[in-house]
């Protein structure tokens, strides 16, 4: 007859040791899967999250685009932290100032003016011209300064890239019809400035840029537009430095 016998104390601990092994084995395969998993759903969110925004970007005005676009970081409903960036667009070799001056609304509601720096993080904005205008724009090697004459309204400053671009100073008067003379005062401060000036034959003789030569497009009805590089970034944290998710694109908004 044959006899079975138990298991060692040696074979037993030896058999708790490879189970050990085996858990140990699933439970790091599933943390990484977990852990794989999370991260996939997180960047897909997060990546929503861009794409909403920038399609709200989209359907704006560009003046509603450039405001929205500060720069600024602020939590939305997802509970993702969106900071979105939008900047006056004409080609990669310049820095451009985008000026726009444009009746309000329907005949009778006045006129307004607006510029926006390259940098995107300023604006300077006149809700009702009712005056005579003169925006005096000053350049420096690393920095700008930009002020309404007499207005009581503060300047905006900002930087200035020092990199060897050229400098271009986009004024935008298609969709104005006033009488009020607006004058441009620059100050190249040693860069390359170009200026375009887009205006029609009832306003070409209400405006007037000084300090630099400029080039008139006349009757170009069609260019009520301008042109933004948008640039959203999601964060996960309020003070996280590396953004979970980026879009960049390049609109064309209606002024």
């Amino acid at each position: 007859m044959i006899k079975s016998s138990g298991l060692t104390l040696i074979e037993i601990l030896v058999t708790i040791f490879i189970l050990a092994l085996i858990a140990g084995s699933l439970l790091t395969a599933y943390g990484f899967s977990f852990r794989h998993n999370y991260e996939a759903e997180s960047l897909l969110k997060a990546s929503f999250v861009a794409q909403t925004k920038m399609e709200e970007l989209q359907s704006m005005d560009a003046l509603s685009a450039f405001n929205a676009g500060r720069d600024q970081r602020k939590q939305d409903a997802s509970g993702y932290y969106v900071q979105s960036l939008c900047q006056p667009y004409f080609s990669d070799d310049y820095h451009l100032f985008s000026v726009v001056l444009k009746d309000k609304g329907g005949e009778g509601s006045g006129y307004m003016m607006y510029a926006v720096p390259p940098e995107g993080r300023n604006l300077l904005l006149i809700e009702d011209v009712r005056n005579d205008t003169v925006v005096n724009l000053s350049m420096a090697d690393k920095s700008y300064s930009m002020a309404v004459q007499g207005s009581g309204q503060a300047a905006i400053n900002g930087s200035l890239a020092d990199d060897g671009k050229k400098v271009m100073i986009l004024i935008n008067a298609v969709e104005y019809s006033g009488n009020h003379h607006m004058t441009f005062n620059i100050n190249p401060g040693g860069k390359m400035v170009e200026v375009k000036v887009y205006d029609t034959d009832e306003n070409l003789n209400t405006l007037t840029v000084s300090g630099v030569s400029e080039q008139r497009l006349s009757n170009f009805i069609y260019r009520n537009y301008s042109m933004i590089r948008a640039s959203v970034r999601v964060f996960e944290g309020e003070t996280d430095a590396q953004p979970k998710a980026v879009i960049e694109s390049i609109l064309q908004l209606e002024n």
